[in-house]
């Protein structure tokens, strides 16, 4: 028989190698303990993928058949355990996305660490197919708590975030506060993809599809509509960005004062192959604004006819000369619009930019301030302005910064130059090769037509150093097609 004291030193022992193999201690891979004495172990997720369902429970282990009830407690236990993706069934998820004063960072979906969320998927986890089977996120919020730094927000995505971390299949709709955005990225350089993005319907400022400060988000094949409100709404409103904002459909909403597609605030974005249309708005309509910012704006369809609007503008420019920051205006496809006090198709506030291969038109506008393109003042003169078709402008095709009209003809002449109304030749800027012919596009598409002149479909400059396909991926052949589409 053993005696006491030997048995004690044998419990002792075998204590020792238990702790030496604990099993139960936290892994990557995603299993953990939730008491100190390791007694009760939790696996959670599979396939280093967590899972969210309407019907889930947060206290269960976020596996296809135990769901997480909640996005927010899937992305804690994520970043916690380094899963990289969560799987997001059908159903809508409300969140409190009002800012926090004091705390910016903790509102709404709040993604601090590198995770992809990815929706649509049917609750039995077998089918993805967002447009069938959507997943929304909503913000619940309609108190006045968010700022112009700092919006209520449906999704947060911080400064450690990398373009590894993907949003992708969602609808997304911001709430009814003050400042509202359907995401907003505070330094992150995330990708967001393939979603329906709804800015807000603030109840006395402003709303954003998406709002970014500094990083280099890719935002690509999205859906983003600006919201509705009384005074701002914009698609896309970047500061100090440079995105790639690629192959979306953008509405710049309903802002009664004003409504803007994209609004580039000191940013160098590449702002490609979207179409920027259908605003409803009764005040300025925007397609693309640009302050201070070395932008490239390529292949895009913008559209700025809508309601009854005050002013209508295709893109405007305000790139400083002085700041020695230059942005590139290649093949779009512009409706400047039919506003009832004025309409343009680029306006040109201050210079430093080059306006090639671009079809430019009015839909309509005051006889007094119809104009293809516009200088407004002085020092405001492009770089050049080639190979554009420009057409349909009451007023003027082109008015520079002194306040003169040529609005006979945009024609290539002896020296490649303009031509004004006597026949004279243009001296700001030097164009080559433009043209004032009716392009007849689809007026629904802005696409070229069968009977859209070859001088359009072949009147193009070769930019192919810069880029070498259309909106459509299709790609650009020598010569050149003028606009969006290469249709030659």
């Amino acid at each position: 028989m053993m005696k006491k004291g030997m048995i004690s030193a044998l419990i002792l022992l075998a204590l020792v190698i238990a702790m030496a193999c604990d099993v139960s201690a936290p892994s990557d891979s995603g299993t953990s303990t939730d008491d100190p004495g390791g007694s009760n172990t939790i696996s959670y997720g599979e396939d280093d993928v967590l899972y969210v369902s309407v019907a889930g429970s947060d206290s269960y282990t976020g596996t296809q058949s135990k769901p997480f009830k909640t996005i927010q407690f899937a992305v804690n236990i994520a970043a916690s355990h380094n899963f990289s993706e969560i799987h997001v069934s059908q159903g809508v998820y409300s969140v409190d996305g009002a800012d926090r004063i004091g705390d910016h960072t903790s509102s709404g979906v709040c993604i601090k660490k590198d995770v992809s969320l990815y929706g649509g998927y049917s609750t039995s986890w077998s089918m993805r197919n967002p447009a069938v089977y959507t997943t929304t996120i909503r913000d619940a919020t309609t108190v006045d708590s968010g700022s112009f730094s700092y919006p209520n927000r449906v999704i947060y995505l911080g400064p450690n975030i990398t373009s590894s971390a993907c949003i992708d299949g969602f609808t997304i709709r911001g709430g009814a506060g003050e400042y509202n955005s359907g995401i907003f990225m505070d330094g992150a350089s995330a990708t967001i993809t393939n979603n329906v993005i709804y800015g807000g319907s603030s109840t006395g400022s402003e709303n954003y599809g998406i709002t970014t400060w500094e990083g280099s988000p890719v935002i690509e094949n999205n859906d983003i509509h600006g919201g509705d409100g009384p005074v701002y709404t914009r698609g896309i409103n970047t500061h100090y960005t440079s995105a790639r904002i690629i192959g979306n459909h953008i509405h710049g909403g309903g802002g009664t004062t004003a409504a803007y597609g994209i609004d580039e605030y000191y940013s160098a974005s590449l702002i490609m192959n979207n179409i920027i249309d259908e605003f409803s708005t009764d005040g300025v309509i925007y397609g693309i604004t640009l302050t201070g910012s070395a932008t490239y704006i390529v292949n895009n369809v913008i559209k700025t006819s809508g309601f009854d609007a005050m002013k209508t503008c295709g893109i405007a420019n305000q790139t400083s000369q002085v700041d020695n920051i230059t942005c590139y205006i290649y093949n779009n496809s512009i409706d400047g619009g039919d506003g009832d006090l004025g309409a343009s198709g680029i306006t040109l506030t201050e210079g430093h930019v080059y306006i090639n291969n671009n079809i430019i038109f009015l839909t309509g506008g005051s006889a007094m301030n119809s104009f293809g393109i516009c200088e407004e003042f002085s020092d405001s003169d492009p770089l050049s302005v080639d190979n554009n078709a420009v057409y349909n402008c009451a007023t003027a095709l082109y008015r520079d910064d002194d306040y003169i009209f040529y609005d006979a003809y945009m024609t290539s002449v002896a020296g490649g130059n303009f031509v004004n109304a006597d026949g004279g030749p243009m001296i700001r800027p030097t164009g080559h090769g433009n043209l004032n012919v009716n392009p007849y596009v689809n007026v629904s598409t802005l696409a070229c037509t069968s009977s859209t002149p070859l001088s359009v479909k072949q009147g193009g400059k070769n930019l192919s150093a810069l880029f070498t396909t259309d909106i459509n991926g299709n790609t650009r052949t020598v010569p050149w097609s003028i606009g969006a589409f290469e249709s030659d």
